[in-house]
């Protein structure tokens, strides 16, 4: 390409720019002048209305609530809102389902709760350039009315039949009906009575002739009620014979079980019986199936009517006369008589054989026996009876008189005891673990004679059994005493207290060096022999000497009253090796050896100055 066709080509292309520039220029200056010449978008045109009234508790209903205009758009191009939102709720109202129709009118579902009350909403139409324009809109919330329902007033019905009443205006409700039911049936027809939810009302097999009122409850969601009422009229068919059987009823006896079965014929279906007059005997029932039983209580004639009613309400009715006759009691005891002992208490039954209805009573002939149980009865039973103690030396009789029979009751002698005595008069020193054995013995009374421990406590490891044998082995010393108390055959008594000491084991100690007991003194190895010292045999291997070695110390008392432990050496069963502790006082001391049974072994010893 050369220079000059470079230029023709550059110069037509700014030719063309330049118109291009030339004409968006022009096209600017139109439309600005088409922007001022443009004249200004109006507001959409919105109107409330103030007719919209609701029910408190009523169901969700359409209302006109407003209308829009807008000059720019068609009414179904536009937008409304109420609280600014597609449905809101204020003070129980609710307001939802906004449509727009093509003339403008603006429409909504309201609903109302129970508690509902008045209230206003703000209504807002915006159309699709966002200009918008809001309207209050004031919804009267009413009173809850009850449902509303009526029946014909009257109808009428023969016995046994069956007829449904259906209700002149179904039931309304400005919200909702929860519940239809029957209220009541005045006075009780005898059949089966049932509603329908839609008010109903089925009357089946009525027996009761005359008017009734039958009474229907609507009630609402919110509570409220209404009653609604029809009478009818049962006229009675007419009645057959009705027959009641038997003709005459079988006598019964006094305390004896008796039944006797009703029965009718001549009328329809089953029946139900009753006494229409009289009174039946004392202890007997009469069921509706006409089944008589029971059991009389009381001999005598008694009159009364048995009526029969079938399903149709029609009636019979039969007089009887029941005989009820006395019953001819026997009566026997078992056993007639008893000897008790001396001191009486509550003794064993007497059993008593009747007749079934035969009464029997009990009583006691002397002041000291006494009825506890079984004062009276009927038929077969017992009694119970005590007897108080005899305090006299001779024996006595008394009676009880039991259904007619004597009881005997013979007390023997009340025992004159002589004095018991128990030996030995004292017991002798006893030593810790050292076993003990002594019989007591008692004399005086009548064997066999018991022992047992009646006060103050018996040394630790000593038992006393029944037969007199004081034995075991001592546990701890001290001094302590405790009363025994012989008894003998008659259950006459005699006590004797013993004072025991029991001593602690014996604890010699020596001069490991002598095995001289008068040359001990402080800080002097010292051997000391027992029984059963420890329960085995231990050395020292440790430095300083222990205080205690397979569980047994040493305690040294000075003649200054200071307790020392000593330390040990060695342990076995009959010897210990301790060492006198420092400072031990010169004068006479007391060694207390503690093994691991916790059992003492305890001597005195010379401290002198060596």
């Amino acid at each position: 390409m050369t220079f000059h066709n470079l230029r023709i080509r550059f110069s037509v292309f700014s030719i063309a720019l330049l118109i291009a520039l030339t004409l968006f220029a022009a096209q600017q200056r139109f439309n600005a002048r088409a922007v001022l010449a443009a004249p200004a978008r109006g507001l959409p045109v919105f109107t409330a209305l103030s007719n919209v009234q609701q029910k408190a508790g009523s169901s969700a209903k359409t209302f006109v609530i407003a209308r829009v205009a807008d000059a720019e758009e068609a009414p179904s191009s536009l937008h409304v809102s109420v609280n600014f939102a597609a449905s809101a709720t204020v003070n129980g109202v609710t307001i939802s389902g906004i449509q727009i129709s093509a003339d403008g009118n603006v429409s909504a579902t309201v609903a109302t709760n129970c508690n509902a009350g008045t209230t206003s909403f703000t209504l807002r139409v915006m159309d699709n350039a966002s200009l918008s324009t809001t309207a209050s809109l004031a919804v009267t919330v009413l009173p809850n009315t009850p449902p509303a329902m009526a029946y014909h007033p009257a109808y009428a019905m023969d016995v046994g039949e069956t007829l449904t009443v259906n209700p002149a205006n179904s039931p309304i409700d400005n919200g909702t009906i929860s519940t239809v039911t029957l209220q009541s049936v005045v006075p009780a027809l005898g059949g089966t009575v049932t509603v329908s939810a839609y008010g109903a009302v089925t009357i089946s097999n009525p027996s009761v002739t005359g008017n009734h009122i039958v009474k229907v409850r609507l009630i609402d969601s919110c509570s409220l009620f209404a009653d609604f009422s029809f009478s009818v009229n049962v006229t009675g068919a007419v009645c057959p014979v009705i027959t009641v059987a038997p003709t005459t009823l079988s006598s019964a006896t006094r305390g004896n079980n008796y039944a006797q079965q009703f029965g009718a014929s001549g009328g329809n279906g089953s029946y139900s019986y009753a006494v229409s007059a009289g009174t039946l005997p004392s202890g007997l029932t009469l069921a509706s199936n006409g089944n008589l039983a029971g059991t009389p209580t009381v001999a005598a004639t008694n009159f009364f009517t048995i009526r029969a009613t079938d399903l149709n309400g029609c009636q019979g009715a039969r007089g009887y006369a029941l005989v009820v006759n006395s019953v001819v009691c026997s009566y026997a005891i078992n056993p007639n008589s008893v000897t008790i002992p001396a001191q009486g208490g509550l003794l064993s039954a007497i059993s008593v054989t009747a007749g079934v209805g035969c009464d029997w009573t009990a009583v006691s002939n002397v002041a000291w026996l006494t009825i506890t149980n079984g004062a009276a009865g009927s038929g077969n039973g017992s009694v119970n009876y005590s007897a108080a103690a005899n305090p006299n030396p001779a024996p006595r009789t008394g009676t009880l008189t039991i259904a007619g029979h004597s009881f005997t009751v013979n007390q023997v002698a009340a025992q004159v005891c002589a004095t018991l005595t128990v030996n030995p008069s004292s017991l002798p020193a006893l030593i810790v673990s050292k076993p003990f054995n002594q019989t007591l013995v008692a004399s005086g009374g009548n064997t066999p004679y018991s022992f047992a421990v009646t006060n103050g406590v018996i040394p630790a490891g000593i038992n006393l059994n029944a037969q007199g044998a004081l034995t075991g082995t001592p546990m701890i010393a001290g001094d302590t005493s405790f009363t025994v108390t012989a008894t003998d055959a008659n259950g006459c008594k005699g006590t004797r207290t013993y004072h025991v000491t029991i001593q602690p084991r014996s604890f010699t100690s020596v001069s490991a060096a002598s095995y001289l007991g008068n040359q001990l003194a402080s800080d002097m190895i010292v051997a000391g022999f027992g029984v059963d010292l420890a329960a085995q045999t231990a050395v020292a291997d440790t430095s300083p000497l222990p205080l205690q070695l397979a569980g047994v110390s040493v305690r040294v008392r000075d003649s200054q009253s200071v307790e020392r432990m000593a330390p040990l050496f060695f342990v076995s069963p009959t010897q210990v090796n301790y060492l006198m502790p420092t400072g031990t006082a010169l004068g006479l001391a007391h060694v207390t050896l503690t093994n691991a049974a916790n059992l003492l072994s305890e001597g005195d010893v010379n401290i002198a100055s060596i």
